[in-house]
């Protein structure tokens, strides 16, 4: 996907989830700053207890207003209040 985005001029950045160690990549950044700079949040996470609920309310608050978000994972990774 990132290869696709890259294609098409997109800059592509990956989330660096705190509790986790990664790779010296330097399109790394916390996950908080991503939410609040992304036009488009595409979702390629599988599902654990770290990313169970990863979104929410809050994290959707946080996010451009004009932002997209695209979950290609499991929508367990989504919160909702039913």
């Amino acid at each position: 996907m990132a290869k696709i985005a890259e294609a098409f001029g997109m800059k592509v950045f990956f989330a660096a989830l705190p509790g986790r160690s990664h790779s010296n990549q330097d399109n790394r950044m916390p996950f908080e700053v991503l939410l609040k700079e992304a036009d488009i949040l595409s979702l390629h996470c599988p599902l654990n207890a770290e990313t169970a609920k990863l979104i929410g309310a809050d994290e959707l608050q946080a996010m451009k207003k004009s932002a997209f978000l695209i979950n290609t994972a499991r929508v367990a990774l989504l919160t909702s209040k039913r």
